[in-house]
């Protein structure tokens, strides 16, 4: 099976979008591109500080509510949950660290990925706890 993903020194091509010509009935591909910034750049070394910062935070949280997990207001918030939410927000954060740099094939693959299993692993949570919340409570 053929990939619909390119990469080249600067751009990311990562997939197909047809568009059609008012004038013509021909299909034109049109590859929306993604432009990745050097390390030595001063915003991609402040949003690689950021995010580093803010995974060790979320893995400071992961220990802190590991060890707490006995005491009440942490076993009411399901501590389970909790972790996951912030290895969840970690996942996030790491996407950062796919932005940057020369692309790959395997990053181009990855800042689409990262961002969205993310998503499902802390919204998800969310909407499982609250519907567990919802159905122990009717």
């Amino acid at each position: 099976m053929e990939s619909n993903i390119s990469c080249s020194p600067k751009k990311c091509v990562l997939y197909n979008h047809q568009t059609f010509s008012k004038t013509d009935t021909k299909t034109l591909l049109v590859y929306p591109t993604i432009k990745f910034i050097d390390y030595s750049h001063p915003i991609s070394i402040g949003f690689l500080v950021v995010g580093s910062i803010l995974i060790v935070l979320a893995f400071i949280l992961v220990i802190v509510v590991f060890i707490n997990r006995a005491v009440w207001i942490v076993r009411a918030s399901s501590f389970l949950f909790l972790e996951f939410i912030a290895i969840g927000c970690a996942l996030g954060y790491s996407v950062v660290f796919v932005m940057v740099g020369e692309p790959s094939s395997a990053a181009c693959v990855l800042r689409d990925i990262i961002p969205n299993f993310s998503f499902v692993l802390v919204y998800g949570c969310l909407l499982l706890k609250n519907w567990r919340h919802v159905t122990l409570r009717i």
